[in-house]
């Protein structure tokens, strides 16, 4: 029998990691268009809209099939030199197969059983789902994974002896190579500290949805902003601040400009691009930046506000602008994988929709979205002074919870409905009709429970 060369060795490695991938990427393609074939039929519209509503999705799916097209040659290279290590002399192509298998759902339990855990929205319809994400811990599931994987490595290297050590070495110098060039690839740097520049520097932080009855400032109960709290410990807060206009780019338009609606004629969240900025209205980042200001804008959602160049903004951080967001927030793809592995500057590359986007509800990462937030600040310290501009829609229903914050006050265990179309703790909107026995404080109980979190 003729011995396999390398190259037909690293072939056939592609080709399992092709197929261990490709498995997964059509369950999650199948599921997904399932979903969005669902919203589809639900939509009432004209034949453009939904046109464009189908090629927006045409192009998330190209991109996402680019994305997995990356992780099976990745998932192919790392089975290829694992099973190196593991067999010292080439095998049997049986027992190859066979232990690709093993290897591969190890790996995908291993990645299931921790991802089910920091984002159990993304399982709802799983029964068991919710007592799982309770009990089960990401940081000892992980260490302990982690453990696994160390000893089966170590037992692979014990099967080697001397005559074994050169396929050995180059082995492990593989994986340790694959291994830096993902973390370099997906690792965003961290920003240096911030310089202390000329000033004085202008932020205007905007969170969508903020009740100041539910801070602690204003007599509420629960800790839920600890730092806005010590920040208005030391600020002048004016407690009698109405909105103008209950829209969020009238909104924003009024605040940029100190003029009301009908001054500014801004009454609608998403006008026309060349309508987006005021005629005869002047905005602060524009004088601002006539004056020499480095103006930046970041928002986490772009379906209810975005800017354009013309605002004034020398620098605009948002997620692409246009019927994309809709078309995906309201059932959105559940490609796990991607959500797991590539939510990062790698993956974004490929789906630029999914980039810090809030309208990608059961895949969005706050914590990720306050970390860039606080790069682009230190950056924009660069500048002798700086207008920064953030706009948060986290607390914007509807939305989801990854962990921990699925977990906090007392929500464990809580399967009921709620009116925030959380799917952590029940996947519709809760009505009259849907209260399954329960109280109408009971009810209202377990939404600020989720609002709070």
């Amino acid at each position: 029998m003729t011995r396999p060369t390398p190259v037909r060795t690293l072939i056939r490695s592609l080709i399992a990691g092709f197929v261990w991938i490709g498995a997964m990427f059509g369950l999650e393609l199948w599921e997904s268009a399932s979903r969005l074939e669902r919203s589809a039929k639900k939509v009432r519209t004209d034949d453009t809209a939904l046109r464009l509503a189908k090629e927006a999705a045409e192009q998330y799916l190209l991109g996402t099939t680019q994305a997995y097209v990356l992780m099976a040659v990745l998932a192919g290279i790392l089975l290829h030199f694992s099973l190196q290590i593991w067999f010292p002399r080439e095998p049997g192509w049986k027992r190859w197969w066979a232990a690709a298998v093993v290897f591969a759902l190890t790996a995908t339990g291993a990645f299931f059983s921790h991802d089910m855990v920091l984002f159990p929205q993304r399982y709802y319809y799983y029964d068991f789902i919710n007592t799982y994400a309770d009990m089960a811990h990401p940081d000892k599931l992980l260490a302990g994974w982690t453990l696994v994987g160390v000893i089966l490595l170590g037992m692979g290297v014990r099967r080697h002896d001397a005559a074994t050590r050169t396929r050995l070495l180059q082995s492990l110098g593989a994986l340790g190579a694959l291994m830096v060039a993902w973390g370099v690839a997906t690792h965003d740097p961290r920003e240096a500290p911030a310089e202390d520049n000329q000033g004085p520097n202008v932020i205007l932080l905007g969170i969508d949805g903020l009740r100041p009855d539910h801070l602690r400032s204003f007599g509420y109960d629960r800790d839920t902003a600890p730092n806005i709290e010590a920040f208005l410990e030391e600020a002048v807060v004016f407690e009698s601040a109405w909105t103008v206009f209950a829209r969020t780019y009238p909104s924003w338009t009024s605040i940029l400009s100190g003029r009301m609606p009908q001054t500014h004629g801004i009454r609608d969240n998403l006008p026309q691009p060349h309508l987006l900025v005021p005629d005869e209205t002047a905005l602060l980042p524009q004088v601002l930046k006539a004056e020499g200001y480095h103006t930046t804008f970041l928002t986490d959602d772009s379906r209810f506000a975005y800017m354009v160049p013309e605002t004034g903004f020398t620098a605009i951080e948002q997620p692409p602008p246009g019927i994309q967001n809709f078309a995906l927030s309201a059932n959105e793809p559940f490609f796990r994988l991607l959500g797991g592995l590539l939510y990062n500057r790698l993956g974004f590359a490929f789906v630029p929709v999914f980039a810090h986007n809030q309208a990608m509800g059961r895949s969005f990462r706050p914590d990720d979205f306050v970390e860039y937030a606080s790069n682009l600040m230190r950056r924009s310290s660069r500048h002798e002074r700086f207008l920064y501009v953030v706009h948060s829609c986290v607390l914007h229903s509807p939305g989801d919870r990854p962990w921990p914050w699925h977990q906090m006050y007392e929500q464990a265990g809580f399967q009921g409905p709620n009116r925030f179309k959380y799917a952590r703790a029940g996947s519709t909107v809760a009505g009259k009709a849907d209260m399954q026995g329960l109280s109408e404080h009971e009810l209202a109980e377990q939404d600020h429970k989720l609002y709070d979190s």
